[in-house]
């Protein structure tokens, strides 16, 4: 996501905020240390800060709030990664490049700085929020929670380690990703629409997005997961020997690409819709652009298998 930020000292302000606004305690626990430390040392791409800060930045009212809520949303998606990848989860070896925190510190110090994530983005949500009038901040926190609960992301991890207890069909799949990956980017772009006045019109088209884009990104996912891509950041081929939800394998290779495509093609319109309204939402095509040569990537890798 290079693409997305050219501005490079807004890019080194997220980085330097993911790795500064949770402050290691003195005298913490030294797995729980661990964790925490090697979690805030590789933060990733960035991706869900990125967008965030954009939409919430352009807005001269919300610029004190664009840092802490973008970091905010990282730390939540964070502790997700940190949660999913224990042994009780996907039981990943992997994560960013790195071993999975877990498999060094333990998985009680996994959970606690887990914990310690959600507790420290909870705190920048409101400090982000404290400025705002009502009207944008009340339903900014009941979509925030409403992603975050149990009607959200929480219940779409649940779906999905038990889904081998489950119907095993395309709506099922589908379902669970809506319950997760599309969740979170509802909590990345809906989320800090509120905060910053949003239409009616802009806000129902970003929900549109997110479930698109997050359908498409998981998809990929699911690709990269049993096509063994050596560049993903988790450990690969884990759907499979887990019994977890994965589109690809559930359809097939080519209906998987003409999903990707049909969900592509919405987004395409949807994009095209904001570009008509006053609100510059043009930053929004380099995500688009960026799962796109994902796309392009990901098929050569197919082609050549």
């Amino acid at each position: 996501m290079k693409e997305l930020f050219k501005d490079r000292p807004e890019t080194r302000d997220l980085q330097q905020g993911y790795s500064t606004l949770l402050v290691i305690p003195k005298h913490c626990e030294k797995r729980l240390e661990g964790v925490l430390a090697d979690t805030l040392a590789h933060p990733g791409s960035l991706t869900r800060a990125k967008l965030a800060y954009k939409v919430l930045h352009k807005n001269f009212e919300t610029r004190d709030a664009a840092l802490p809520m973008s970091i905010a949303i990282e730390y939540f998606h964070t502790a997700s990664l940190l949660l999913d990848d224990l042994p009780c989860m996907d039981d990943a070896y992997t994560r960013r490049g790195q071993t999975c925190p877990h498999r060094i510190y333990g998985e009680a110090a996994c959970i606690l700085g887990a914990l310690a994530f959600i507790n420290r983005a909870y705190a920048l949500v409101w400090q982000a929020m404290a400025g705002l009038p009502q009207t944008r901040s009340k339903p900014a926190a009941a979509l925030l929670e409403h992603c975050l609960g149990a009607a959200g992301v929480i219940n779409g991890q649940s779906m999905d380690v038990h889904f081998r207890e489950g119907q095993k069909d395309e709506e099922s799949v589908a379902a669970i990703a809506r319950g997760k990956t599309v969740t979170l980017i509802r909590l990345t772009l809906v989320v800090p629409a509120l905060m910053v006045g949003a239409s009616a019109q802009e806000v129902a088209l970003l929900d549109k997005l997110s479930l698109h884009w997050g359908s498409a990104y998981q998809l990929l996912d699911d690709f990269k997961d049993v096509l063994g891509d050596v560049t993903s950041a988790k450990t690969s081929g884990r759907d499979f020997e887990l019994q977890r939800p994965n589109m690809v394998l559930c359809v097939g290779l080519n209906t998987s690409w003409q999903r990707l495509d049909t969900h592509f093609s919405k987004c395409e319109a949807v994009l095209t819709s904001l570009a008509e309204l006053p609100r510059d939402w043009s930053f929004l095509t380099a995500l688009q652009q960026h799962l796109l040569d994902e796309r392009t990537r990901l098929q050569s890798l197919s082609q050549a298998a």
